[in-house]
C-alpha cells in the first residue's frame, strides 16, 4: 500500500519538544508522496532567525511499522542571517518525552514517529548569508552536519571570518551537563586583531585585540568539554595549534616594554614589526606550552619557550643574544635572509608574581629552566 497528500500549513506555531526549539510564522507544504516524506519550502522564523527548510525522508511508512532507527532524513536550511545563539538548546540533552496512550487515537503510530526522530539520522546542510554568535560574525557560511543518537558529526563546515577562511571537523557527543567535543579547525590568513575581539581576547588580557596586527594561519586540534550554555571548560583542554603569522606586529605590549626598561633603556619597543613565526603550542587546560622558538623583530632577537597559562600566568624562559646591547635593531633585515648565529647571550625569566603581575628578572642560574640551543 502507499499513502499520497499533502497537509499545507499557514500562519503557524510549532514547537520541537525534545530540544524546546519553538518556530514561528510557519508557512509551506508537508507532502506524502509513494510513502515518502517530503519538506517542501517550509519557511519559519525561531527567536531573531529566519529560515527556509526542505527536506526528504524516503520509505517513510515503511521504516515507520518495520525499523523506525533507521530513518534517514536529508534536511536542507538556508538562512540571510543565522543567530547561532538561538541553537544552544540542541546542545543539551533531549528532554525526555512520555509514551503516548496506546488506546488513543494514533498514540501508538505517535511513538513510533518519535522513536523515529529519536533514533534515526538527519543530515543537515546548512547555508547562511551571515553568521553570528556573541561578538563572532562570518559569511558564506557552508556546513554539512550528521545528527545522531546523542551525537553530531560535524563532517564540513566552512566560513568566511576576519578577512581569512575558517574550516572545521568534528564531534559533539551529548551529556547530562557536559558534552565532549573533539574537533580540528583550520585558518587560512585570519586577522588577529579582528579573531581576538570576536573571542574577547580569549578570557586572558596580556594580550589583546588593540596590541596586536598581523595574519594567522593554522591547524587546530582540540578536545574539550562544554556545557549546555556552550560555555567552554577550560580544564577540559587538550590539544595542539600548530600556527605561522605573517606581517606580525605588537603594540604597546607591556612584557617588551618592561624588557626594554631593564635593558634597552634607550630604545622606543612601543611598535615592533616581527618577521614570520611560526611553532606549536601544547594545550593542556588552560596552559599554552610553547617550545623553542626564535623572535626576530625591529626591537631585539631573541629566542623563548615556556608556558603562558590563561589562569596561572606566564613562565618563560627569554634567551637574549648580547648582540642586541650593542646597538638598534630597527633596521633589522625580517625575511629568512637575516638570520643570523645566536652568539654570547644573557638570560631572561618573565613570570608572573603573587601579586598577578608581570616579572622580568635575570635567570644566569636558569632557575626557569635549561633552554637548548
Amino acid at each position: 500500500t502507499t499513502m499520497n497528500g499533502s497537509i499545507t500549513i499557514k500562519d503557524g506555531g510549532m514547537t520541537y519538544i525534545p530540544r524546546q526549539f519553538v518556530m514561528n510564522n510557519t508557512n509551506g507544504k508537508i507532502l506524502m508522496k509513494d510513502n515518502h516524506l517530503i519538506v517542501d519550502q517550509l519557511k519559519l522564523n525561531t527567536g531573531k532567525t529566519s529560515l527556509v527548510m526542505n527536506g526528504r525522508a524516503e520509505n517513510f511508512l515503511s521504516l515507520l511499522n518495520v525499523s523506525p532507527d533507521q530513518l534517514l532524513l536529508k534536511w536542507n536550511i538556508s538562512s540571510p542571517h543565522l543567530y547561532l545563539d538561538d541553537y544552544k538548546g540542541f546542545i543539551a540533552k533531549r528532554s525526555s518525552q512520555k509514551k503516548s496512550n496506546p488506546k488513543a487515537m494514533f498514540g501508538e503510530t505517535a511513538d513510533k514517529i518519535d522513536k523515529m526522530f529519536m533514533n534515526g539520522t538527519v543530515r543537515l546542510t546548512i547555508q547562511a548569508k551571515e553568521l553570528e554568535y556573541n561578538k563572532f560574525q562570518a559569511e558564506n557560511m557552508n556546513a554539512d552536519i550528521s545528527l545522531l543518537n546523542h551525537e553530531a558529526r560535524i563532517n564540513n563546515v566552512s566560513m568566511n571570518h576576519a578577512k581569512g577562511k575558517l574550516d572545521i571537523k568534528g564531534t559533539l557527543k551529548e551529556g547530562n551537563e557536559l558534552n565532549e567535543l573533539d574537533f580540528q579547525s583550520n585558518l587560512t590568513n585570519i586577522n588577529l586583531p579582528i579573531i581576538f575581539n570576536a573571542f574577547s581576547d580569549f578570557g586572558q588580557d596580556a594580550l589583546t585585540s588593540k596590541n596586536i596586527a598581523g595574519n594567522i594561519t593554522a591547524e587546530v586540534r582540540l578536545k574539550t568539554a562544554i556545557t549546555n550554555d556552550a560555555k567552554i571548560l577550560r580544564n577540559r583542554n587538550s590539544g595542539t595549534i600548530d600556527f605561522i603569522i605573517e606581517d606580525f606586529e605588537l603594540n604597546n605590549f607591556e612584557p617588551i616594554q618592561k624588557i626594554s626598561q631593564k635593558v634597552f633603556k634607550k630604545q622606543d619597543f612601543s611598535q615592533i614589526k616581527f618577521a614570520d613565526l611560526k611553532n606549536r603550542l601544547v594545550v593542556d587546560g588552560s596552559a599554552f606550552k610553547m617550545e623553542r622558538m626564535e623572535i626576530r623583530s625591529t626591537a631585539i632577537t631573541m629566542f623563548v619557550r615556556g608556558v603562558y597559562d590563561v589562569q596561572n600566568g606566564t613562565d618563560m624562559r627569554i634567551v637574549l643574544p648580547v648582540k642586541n646591547l650593542l646597538g638598534s635593531n630597527a633596521d633589522t633585515d625580517l625575511t629568512d635572509e637575516g638570520k643570523s648565529k645566536r652568539g654570547v647571550s644573557i638570560r631572561l625569566r618573565a613570570k608572573t608574581g603573587d601579586d598577578g603581575k608581570l616579572q622580568v628578572g635575570w635567570d644566569p642560574l636558569r632557575r626557569g629552566g635549561k633552554v637548548t640551543d
